[in-house]
């Protein structure tokens, strides 16, 4: 079996994860600590409006399981999952083990059925399944976990391989002192986490309605305005002129080279794909092309003052890529540059006008019956956008990027808390299940 070839394979490897114990606790693989170790339906049915619950790893939130969220499936296939064994029954706890490897869930309630991404780990009667949640969340299992898949393009961990994981087991009261324990202090965290997310939430939303006003109506309150002709649009400066994007910039592709031909690939040359689209300045890819395979493919080089945005990819689902190059690149099909004609639009003030409305973009660009989610090149084109000269388009620019300097550093600290905060639970619940930190006297 795998498990030998990763080196959690014996007692004494056993040791190397959670170090000397000061307790006498019992120390055992999952397969001796559950008497149940499974996993969901392999088969995804149909969902619909009503029915029963049909939960995935998307659905494990905060240590338990968002019902509002779930895909409902038809009574006769809940029953079909019941009978192959995929529902879980209360004090399961519930473990992803595809992708978002780690995620985990108590089980507080049956009446649903999981999908194969999550395995299903029932706890021996002397084992609390709130104990194991907590085990399961630790340090020393993640660290087996990831042994695992160590290497692997793409993180999955097998039912052969959860069973050989190691595990502790302290007395039923040590267990209860523990989980009362850690049940109060993640609490106290989870609670401020919560807090320092909606602050976040409310940052971009202001984030947003900066950008979106500064790139519709300008930094003047009291200019005149007048009637866009674009329904969506409203009301812009009088003095702004509204064309259609097609008469103001030209549009060009990219390509991919044959990924066979070795001569083609690993050279120079920065290749720009949707994952490289991550922030608002591209200066280099992941990807790199030869001069060769710029020349013998259907890609082509895009001097530096680009606008690069992806234009088919599931991202495009609830977002808009968008970048600008600040060195010779090359792009690959779902990829798309803009250059603009005569200085009459500013990159920079185009990038913000795209961030500044991309709900209302996605909406009119998306191609329609599309397998993936893409943009028409015929409705942006033919979109209209209103421009101030080329001084006010600057002008906003240099607004704008001094505003979201400023709270992209607030957002940015809050996120720091929130990963401190997150470091600090998940010490506390590896100190408290090795019994590194003695919770004796805690009550349930």
């Amino acid at each position: 079996m795998s498990h030998h070839r990763n080196g959690i394979d014996t007692g004494h490897q056993m040791e190397s994860w959670f170090g000397e114990l000061s307790k006498p606790w019992k120390k055992a693989r999952f397969k001796h600590l559950c008497k149940l170790i499974t996993d969901g339906s392999h088969h995804s049915p149909p969902s619909q409006e009503e029915g029963k619950p049909y939960i995935t790893v998307r659905d494990l939130k905060n240590g338990g399981i968002d019902f509002n969220a779930a895909a409902k499936i038809s009574d006769e296939d809940f029953k079909k999952l019941i009978q192959s064994g995929c529902a879980p029954q209360k004090g399961d706890v519930l473990f992803s083990k595809d992708g978002s490897i780690g995620k985990v869930a108590l089980v507080e309630s049956s009446n649903f059925v999981v999908l194969s991404s999550l395995a299903i780990l029932r706890p021996k009667a002397s084992l609390k399944g709130t104990f194991l949640k907590y085990l399961v969340e630790s340090s020393p299992i993640a660290g087996q976990i990831e042994s695992f898949y160590a290497g692997a393009a793409l993180k999955r961990i097998t039912l052969d391989q959860i069973v050989e994981i190691w595990g502790l087991q302290p007395n039923e009261e040590e267990q209860t002192s523990i989980v009362s324990f850690l049940d109060r202090e993640t609490a106290r965290i989870d609670a401020l986490i919560e807090k320092k997310q909606r602050l976040i939430e409310l940052l971009q939303e202001k984030r947003q309605a900066i950008i979106t006003r500064a790139v519709t109506k300008g930094l003047d309150p009291n200019v005149s305005m007048k009637d866009s002709g674009v329904e969506w649009l409203g009301e812009v400066p009088e003095h702004w002129e509204v064309k259609k994007i097609k008469f103001t910039a030209i549009f060009s592709g990219g390509g991919t080279p044959d990924k066979e031909n070795l001569d083609y690939w690993d050279g120079q040359i920065p290749w720009v794909s949707p994952k490289d689209m991550k922030k608002e300045q591209i200066e280099d890819s992941e990807d790199h092309i030869t001069t060769l395979g710029l020349a013998e493919s259907a890609t082509s080089l895009i001097e530096p003052g680009a606008v690069l945005m992806v234009v088919r990819s599931g991202i495009l689902r609830h977002s808009i890529p968008i970048a600008i190059n600040i060195t010779q690149v090359a792009l690959n099909q779902d990829m798309k540059a803009i250059r603009f004609l005569s200085g009459k639009v500013l990159p920079k003030f185009f990038l913000r006008w795209i961030q500044g409305q991309v709900k209302q973009l996605l909406f009119l660009w998306r191609k329609q019956g599309a397998t993936v989610e893409s943009i028409e090149q015929e409705y942006f084109l033919n979109t209209k956008i209103a421009l101030p000269s080329p001084f006010e388009q600057q002008e906003v620019v240099t607004h704008l990027d001094r505003e979201l300097e400023r709270i992209d550093g607030i957002i940015s600290k809050s996120q720091s808390s929130i990963d401190l905060l997150q470091e600090r639970r998940s010490a506390l619940i590896t100190a408290a299940v090795t019994g590194q930190i003695d919770v004796r006297g805690e009550v349930a």
